[in-house]
């Protein structure tokens, strides 16, 4: 019965809550700190020309080429869980310095990465140097000794990029093991598909063939990215690839709530408790069945609603992000759920 109602209530209103969404963020959420009218035109256009090429390059591609697969796959690794500017800063270095320009390099063994070797090392000279001890290791002249000293299975080049030591010396990486892990693993994942399975398409490997995005195989195919990627980054890239989803995140997934769109929390559930229960199942399949049905209601002349819809809904309720142009939360100077209110208010 709740399931119905909450249907009914996006047919009504769906459409005029998600244009209301984006216009105020475009017009409040850009606002400079120090008001600037010229300022805020330029973060207004930047955020409508960012919100515009993420939803064009977000179309589903059957034949999306593997190595831009790997692109779009490593970088949302350097975004999970990592503030955006910082994520950014160490993507355009990674470039500089042709790290992960040919993912099929990173199957040789000077790549190895054993995560247990590396956590013993950073807590053995974390006892010794306290915070600052990754500084010790990078001004130490003799590094490649610390390395034959401390590992056996990992590589010379993943050794060297952890420490930022030897050709990466100066690098932007923040070294997070369970990271480093997955850079690995996807490489070798994607390499052994590349070999195994020449001429067909990266992704008909990962979908099967003739893919018509039926829910049950759609469920299957996150499975396969989730074990590279994990849960909620797999969904943020099969969005990106143009799958039938949203990123059922912890932002989203609060957002909807307070609204009253969601069967599995009521709309007064408190951002802690969602922040808790968020990563499960039954709440990720309600999340995206919310967002695909108001997706039926958007406007056509939106390009790819259901990437619209994730942009638009979770940059309300975001930290600050310069490379959109929004400088503040807007959540906490105009609640989403009273931006709801005022609309339904008008159009009752």
């Amino acid at each position: 019965m709740r399931k119905k109602q909450i249907e009914q209530e996006i047919n009504k209103y769906g459409a005029k809550f998600f244009e209301a969404v984006r216009q105020t963020i475009i017009d409040r959420a850009t606002e400079p700190l120090s008001y600037n009218p010229e300022e805020h035109k330029n973060n207004k256009d930047k955020l409508i020309h960012k919100v515009d090429k993420l939803s064009k390059i977000s179309e589903y591609n059957a034949s999306i080429g593997i190595d831009d697969l790997w692109k779009l796959m490593y970088e949302l690794i350097f975004y999970s869980g990592t503030r955006a500017k910082k994520a950014s800063d160490e993507i355009e270095s990674f470039e500089k310095y042709s790290v992960f320009s040919d993912f099929r390099k990173l199957v040789h063994r000077d790549w190895n990465f054993d995560k247990k070797e590396w956590v013993k090392f950073r807590k053995y000279y974390k006892n010794i140097y306290g915070s600052s001890w990754l500084k010790h290791i990078i001004n130490n002249k003799n590094a490649r000794l610390l390395y034959k000293t401390h590992f056996k299975n990992t590589g010379i080049k993943a050794f060297q990029l952890m420490t930022k030591t030897g050709e990466f010396k100066g690098i932007k990486f923040s070294a997070m093991e369970d990271k480093m892990v997955k850079y690995i693993t996807v490489a070798k994942h994607l390499f052994d598909k590349e070999n195994s399975c020449p001429g067909i398409p990266i992704l008909e490997q990962f979908t099967g063939p003739n893919y018509k995005f039926e829910d049950y195989r759609f469920w299957g195919i996150h499975c396969q990215f989730a074990y590279l990627l994990g849960e909620i980054t797999a969904f943020h890239l099969m969005m990106d690839l143009g799958f039938n989803t949203v990123k059922p995140d912890r932002v989203l997934t609060y957002l909807f709530s307070k609204l009253g769109w969601l069967e599995v929390f009521p709309p007064e559930v408190t951002k802690e408790y969602v922040n808790k229960n968020y990563n499960n199942p039954r709440v990720w399949r309600d999340v995206i069945d919310k967002a695909l049905h108001l997706k039926k209601v958007i406007p056509d002349h939106y390009s790819n609603p259901l990437r619209q819809i994730d942009i638009w809904i979770v940059k309300y309720g975001q930290e600050p992000e310069d490379s959109f142009g929004i400088t503040k939360n807007l959540q906490k100077e105009y609640p989403i759920e009273q931006l709801y209110k005022d609309i339904k208010s008008r159009i009752n």
